[in-house]
Order: C-alpha cells, then sequence, then structure tokens
C-alpha cells in the first residue's frame, strides 16, 4: 500500500533541477573490434580522442586559488598577474565559487561596484564540478547544459585545475555550447526558431567530426533540453509562478538522450499531490499548451499519439501517475505495453528533483518485481524484427515513398533500445540511455560481456550509418527521414550492416529463449 500522503514536497525546499546529462565518462561502444574494419574507421578519429581524453591530461598550469574573503581589487591584480581567466575561491580550503574575467566585466564593472568588497560577493557559488578522471565528452556536456565556459577540476575533492572550452573543443562541438547559451538567452520564440534551425547544421558538424553516434546523441539532446527549458521559463514568466511544484518530463529518444535530427514530443507533466484541480487545472493547462505548441513551432512536431503535456490525461499529480504504472505494470495489455515503452525512458527536465525521483523508484520496485510485466515486455520487444531474411539478404521495404529501403530506426535501433530496456527493467535499474543500460546489463550478468560488446557495437553501426544519412539529405537539401537505400552503401558497408542486424536477431533469440523459461533475472 503506497502513502501517497507522504508524497508532496515543499514548494520552496529546492532549487529549480534541470538536470546534467552528464552521468559519468560513459563512453561510445568501442572497446574491441568485433565488426571488421570499418567499425574501427567510425571510432578512429580526433572526435573520440578529444571526447575521451581524460581532463587531467587536458588542464595546463596550476590553478589561481585565493580565499573567498579576499577583495575583488586583489582578484583582479592576481589574476592580471598570472594572466589567468579564471579564479577558484575558496572558504576554509574547499572549493566555494569561481569569478572568471568575464564576470568581473559584466558583475563589477559594469555595475559600478566597490572593488574593496570581497569576491564572495559577485563570484558564482557552489560551481559545477568535474573528476580528474572525467573525460572531454563529460565537459562538452557540463559547459552545453550550463552555458558555461570554465569547469573546475578535482582530485580527491581538491581543485587541481580548470578545464576551458579553448582547452577541449578542438572539433566543431563548440558550437553545441553556443546553441544552448543562446536558447536560455531568447525572449521570444522567435528568437528560439533562430536556434532551432541551427540544428541540422550542428548535426552535420558533429557526424562529420567522426564523433561516436552516442556522443553525437547526447549532444543534441542538450540542445533540445535548453530550447525545451527556455520554453517552460517563459511560459512561467507570462503566467506567473506555479501554484504547487510540478516536473517536467520528457520521454522517448529525448528521455534517452538519443536523439537524431528529427523527433516528435514526448512529454508529461507530474504534479505535487497539493494539486487541485478546480484552483490549479487552468495554470498547468496553459502552460503545457504554450509549451508544446511552442516546441511544435521549433520543429518536435507533435506526437501522433498525443502523449505530451498538453494532454489532460498526461497532465496529472504524483498519485494518479502510481496508479497508471501500477495498472500497466500489473495489467500488460497491448495498450499498456505500447506506453511503457515510452513512460519508462521517462527523463526529468525541469522541476523539483525530490518530486520525480518517488515515482521513478516506484516504477523501478514495481517492475522489477513482476515477472509476468517483464515477459510481455520482452514479447513485445521482439515485435520489431531487423530487416533480414533467408539467405541473409536485406528485408527492404514494398511500396509508397519509402520502396525499397532499410527502416533504420524501427528495424535497427528500435530494436537493441527495446532489448536494453528489458535488460535494465529486469535488474531494477533507473538508467534511460541504451549504452548505459547494456553496460550495466553485463555488469550485473544479465547478459554476458561478449554479448553486450556485440550490441553494443551492433548499435553504434547502426546508429552511425543512420546519421550519416541524415547528414547527407540535410546537405542535399531534401527532408530528413531513417529510410535508407541499402544501394548507396559499398558493399563491404552492406556487409558489415547484415553482421549488426544478425548480432540484434541473436540477441533476440536468446531473450525469447530467456523468458519462455521464465527465468527473469
Amino acid at each position: 500500500m503506497d502513502n501517497d500522503d507522504s508524497d508532496t514536497i515543499d514548494q520552496d525546499s529546492e532549487e529549480k533541477f534541470p538536470p546534467d546529462i552528464s552521468q559519468s565518462g560513459n563512453l561510445p561502444a568501442g572497446d574491441r573490434l568485433v565488426r571488421r574494419s570499418l567499425l574501427q574507421e567510425l571510432k578512429g578519429a580526433s572526435g573520440l580522442k578529444v571526447s575521451s581524453a581524460k581532463l587531467s591530461s587536458v588542464i595546463g598550469s596550476k590553478p589561481l586559488l585565493l580565499d573567498e574573503k579576499t577583495t575583488i581589487r586583489q582578484v583582479a591584480k592576481a589574476m592580471n598577474r598570472d594572466k589567468s581567466g579564471s579564479v577558484l575561491l575558496l572558504d576554509k580550503g574547499q572549493l566555494s565559487g569561481i569569478l572568471t574575467d568575464y564576470d568581473l566585466r559584466s558583475r563589477v564593472v559594469a555595475k559600478g561596484l566597490d572593488v574593496g568588497s570581497p569576491v564572495s560577493s559577485v563570484m558564482t557559488p557552489n560551481p559545477s564540478t568535474l573528476d580528474g578522471g572525467d573525460v572531454g565528452i563529460d565537459a562538452i556536456l557540463l559547459m552545453a547544459r550550463l552555458g558555461v565556459e570554465h569547469v573546475p577540476i578535482l582530485s580527491d575533492g581538491y581543485p587541481i585545475g580548470v578545464v576551458t572550452a579553448k582547452d577541449i573543443f578542438q572539433n566543431p562541438t563548440v558550437s553545441t555550447i553556443h546553441l544552448v547559451r543562446n536558447s536560455y538567452q531568447q525572449q521570444s520564440l522567435s528568437g528560439l526558431k533562430m536556434v532551432a534551425e541551427q540544428i541540422p547544421t550542428l548535426l552535420m558538424d558533429l557526424t562529420n567530426s567522426w564523433m561516436p553516434s552516442h556522443n553525437i546523441g547526447r549532444l543534441i539532446s542538450s540542445v533540445t533540453d535548453a530550447l525545451n527549458i527556455r520554453l517552460i521559463q517563459l511560459a512561467e514568466k507570462e503566467l506567473g509562478p506555479p501554484p504547487v511544484p510540478y516536473n517536467w518530463v520528457v520521454a522517448g529518444s529525448l528521455g534517452r538522450c538519443e536523439q537524431t535530427a528529427i523527433s516528435d514530443q514526448d512529454s508529461f507533466m507530474l504534479l505535487d499531490n497539493n494539486y487541485d484541480e478546480s484552483k490549479h487545472s487552468s495554470y498547468f493547462k496553459q502552460l503545457a499548451k504554450q509549451v508544446c505548441s511552442g516546441m511544435n513551432e521549433l520543429g518536435y512536431v507533435y506526437c501522433p499519439g498525443g502523449i505530451m503535456a498538453q494532454t489532460g490525461r498526461w497532465r496529472q499529480p504524483l498519485k494518479v501517475w502510481k496508479s497508471y504504472f501500477r495498472e500497466w505494470i500489473e495489467e500488460p495489455e497491448p495498450n499498456a505495453l505500447m506506453l511503457s515503452c515510452i513512460f519508462f525512458d521517462l527523463r526529468l527536465l525541469y522541476g523539483k528533483e525530490k518530486l520525480f525521483k518517488k515515482l521513478e523508484r516506484f516504477i523501478s520496485e514495481r517492475s522489477q518485481k513482476n515477472r509476468i510485466f517483464l515477459t510481455h515486455m520482452a514479447a513485445n520487444a521482439l515485435s520489431s524484427q531487423p530487416p533480414l531474411g533467408f539467405f541473409n539478404n536485406f528485408t527492404l521495404v514494398k511500396g509508397g515513398a519509402h520502396h525499397r529501403t532499410l527502416n533504420l530506426k524501427q528495424n535497427g535501433v528500435v530494436p537493441v533500445v527495446d532489448l536494453a530496456r528489458i535488460y535494465s527493467l529486469s535488474i531494477g535499474s533507473v538508467a534511460k540511455n541504451s549504452v548505459e543500460r547494456l553496460k550495466l546489463a553485463a555488469e550485473n550478468s544479465v547478459i554476458s560481456r561478449e554479448g553486450s560488446r556485440d550490441l553494443l557495437d551492433a548499435l553504434e553501426l547502426i546508429s552511425i550509418t543512420r546519421l550519416r544519412y541524415q547528414a547527407q539529405l540535410i546537405k542535399d537539401g531534401k527532408p530528413v527521414n531513417n529510410y535508407m537505400p541499402p544501394n548507396i552503401l559499398s558493399n563491404m558497408e552492406q556487409d558489415h550492416l547484415k553482421d549488426a542486424f544478425t548480432v540484434i536477431q541473436t540477441m533476440q533469440s536468446a531473450l525469447q529463449q530467456h523468458f519462455q523459461s521464465n527465468l527473469i533475472c
């Protein structure tokens, strides 16, 4: 029995939480070569070298460290003496803040502040940090997410340096930071449109940089996050503060941080249990409508199935959402399974973290314990099959606008995403990204390490092939889609793609046998 009475939170107890999507140094698949030389090509270029370099090897000179009680004038003199673009501030030997040369100009000089004041009055307190063992992609994502260009690097909790955009951005991913920063600076939908229009170019640049698809998806998703969050902020600015705490939650490919050049919307609103429909519904209805219509204007089309926060059913308090998931898990009929494939990839975008964590924990505990639900989810996961027929030939789309093509999303990426989701649910993991899910599955012995590596390599090959096809369509000025004619690939490239599809078939067969025997890990 769930105690829903405790599922409310103090509206002022936490800061807004647009969570950092940089979870840790989860690098792209590729510890070994499995699928011949082409896969090695995909992983061997400079984009990976930059994204996988440890931050401890990237930082240059020792950081400028000063006590936070130091005056602004003294700090400025020290920065000028050391020719440093930033200073890390300490309180009793612990990092407490950061100040950059940009901060000095915008917060002190431009405002005519007294330079005799302690630097703590103008520093950025409690800055986000990374560890020296983290890698370049983590810094890229954190900078993009927060719209900053200086990140303190710690070792055993003590600052050892500062990584800047200039230190690591030796490839086109710097534009990710610019798009995120520009998103948060916009004051209107028209301004956000100008940012969104640059995403296709960003995708082309990232794809051409030979960066692995896993990282490209995370970067593209970070821009979508920023656009979405900014729309929410602008709506709140117009409508006033929310009457009760709420979460804006995204699902589907954005929830997994796996977006490409095209995507529809999958979102819902999680409201505090103090929500009173008679008093509060008009506010949240208007907010959801403004945000969803805004995303549609930016090119993220409305979900064909209406799975968006502007739909009343998907704008509910926590207790209702618990009842939804309880029903889907305990009565896994076809529609429930379809919804589960979307909503089990949920990720908090905006709002109170504490509220979201309650729902996430509820889902994880319920799904892991229900063997019937997992068996039905496994069967549903087998509905999307790789496009391979007898004699290892491609099974192509027949008829219509996409005649004789491969649907790289539905028959290539989706089967791996579905497998990863099942593995994750069976171990009670709250991971959402498919690469993270597959790695955790191996760590928890749900599948063999070899099986996990094979699926990771297969996912990488299919995903990067899909992204390169989309990038070429963008370059040619054509509408972007997921339907690739296989004859645009060389014979060797087609063989590699068939190898990847064969891996998926093998793992699907193993999953089917596993659940038929009802031996759920």
